[in-house]
């Protein structure tokens, strides 16, 4: 599970995505992970666009949380493009 928590008075200044991009590449290349999900609170909207942003899907099956996923094929594509 991927939970990244940016302080709310540091938030704007471009901490979260070469963070995630290196927890990303972490997981999918040393620890050969497949899949990394996260759950985003229904009521966070700027927080799911950003892991969407990253790559993540929408698993429509979950109804309680917006939960996103992420696979290393998917990873790897979008590292590609």
């Amino acid at each position: 599970m991927l939970n990244v928590k940016v302080a709310a008075w540091e938030r704007g200044h471009g901490y979260a995505r070469p963070a995630v991009k290196a927890v990303l590449r972490f997981f999918f290349e040393d620890l050969a992970g497949v899949q990394i999900n996260d759950d985003v609170a229904l009521n966070n909207p700027g927080g799911q666009s950003f892991i969407l942003s990253m790559g993540f899907r929408r698993d429509l099956t979950a109804t309680d949380v917006c939960r996103l996923f992420l696979t290393r094929e998917q990873w790897k594509i979008g590292r590609s493009a």
